[in-house]
């Protein structure tokens, strides 16, 4: 349900970016946090490039969302709710097959994060399971992590792995 929000906000905030340029608004004389917040970048580390499920269960996948920014001050972010992070496994035709925020909930209340200069790293944790708890089969996939902030496109990366059939 938030990321339904997320494109809600995001689509109020294309209209006001659309509304500023008609106004004659330059984007080079924003505000200073808003010049950072367009410099800032995101990676997403896996902890491998290939998953065995095993006799005790679908593997776990272990990534770091790595927000970097450059300085020198820290960057405001707006969250439509409590959610701060997302991660999304995609299976090779490009169908979303698990969701960290699948099992989880989240206020419903606008928030405000900042981001230090330098990285600020979020630790997710994703059983490559269906969400009937089902083992993905094997094959390729492609993670997306992304900050859930009112700009999600903005603040996204993704990373491809394999599953390998238990031997």
């Amino acid at each position: 349900m938030s990321w339904r929000w997320s494109k809600q906000w995001t689509a109020a905030a294309c209209t006001m970016a659309a509304w500023m340029a008609a106004m004659g608004c330059d984007p080079a004389k924003a505000p200073e946090s808003a010049q950072a917040a367009a410099k800032m970048t995101v990676a997403l580390k896996l902890d491998r490039s290939a998953y065995e499920h095993t006799a005790q269960g679908p593997a776990v996948l272990k990534a770091q969302l790595v927000v970097h920014n450059p300085g020198p001050g820290a960057v405001r972010l707006t969250f439509p709710s409590s959610q701060r992070y997302e991660l999304e496994i995609r299976n090779e035709r490009g169908q979303p097959v698990a969701r960290w925020s699948e099992d989880r909930a989240f206020a419903m209340v606008l928030g405000e994060e900042d981001i230090p200069p330098g990285d600020k790293i979020y630790s997710i944790e994703l059983k490559l399971a269906s969400e009937g708890g089902q083992a993905l089969p094997a094959g390729r996939y492609t993670a997306r992590g992304w900050i859930t902030c009112t700009e999600p496109d903005a603040y996204s990366a993704t990373a491809s792995f394999e599953i390998r059939a238990a031997r």
